[in-house]
């Protein structure tokens, strides 16, 4: 694969009691690389409203996923099936604990292509909240 790619991410949460979540979605363009097997990949995604854009840094392989964020949003999350950790979330408005409770990892790997999907349970402090999925498909810029 190309080192520029164009990134999409889709985030899906499910309360208790939904019967369908509406995705968050972002494309956007990227770089990626591949180094001792593990994928990388950076982007940025900017928020309505703020100036200052955040920075993603991914890391990943089939059995863990880390995702860094710097700048409007700070964290380091990361995800390992049947593991949960936590993490500081830092936004304008001030900072949560959250927890990541990590239930699958599919990575679906061709010639052009990345498919990853990552299934965890979101807490905050010690309470369940939500179920979350997030897709993300890194394509080879033509």
């Amino acid at each position: 694969m190309t080192k520029d790619v164009l990134v999409t991410v889709k985030g899906f949460q499910f309360a208790e009691g939904d019967s369908g979540a509406e995705p968050i979605e972002l494309v956007v363009p990227g770089k990626y690389y591949f180094h001792k097997d593990h994928h990388y990949l950076v982007y940025e995604e900017s928020a309505e409203g703020y100036e200052l854009p955040t920075q993603n840094y991914m890391k990943f392989s089939g059995d863990f996923v880390e995702i860094r964020k710097k700048g409007l949003i700070n964290v380091n999350m990361l995800f390992e099936i049947g593991k949960r950790t936590m993490s500081p979330y830092q936004t304008p408005l001030g900072t949560l604990e959250l927890g990541f409770s990590t239930t699958g990892i599919v990575l679906k790997e061709s010639e052009d292509l990345l498919d990853l999907t990552i299934d965890y349970a979101l807490s905050l402090d010690a309470d369940t909240m939500v179920d979350c999925t997030v897709e993300v498909a890194v394509a080879a810029q033509r």
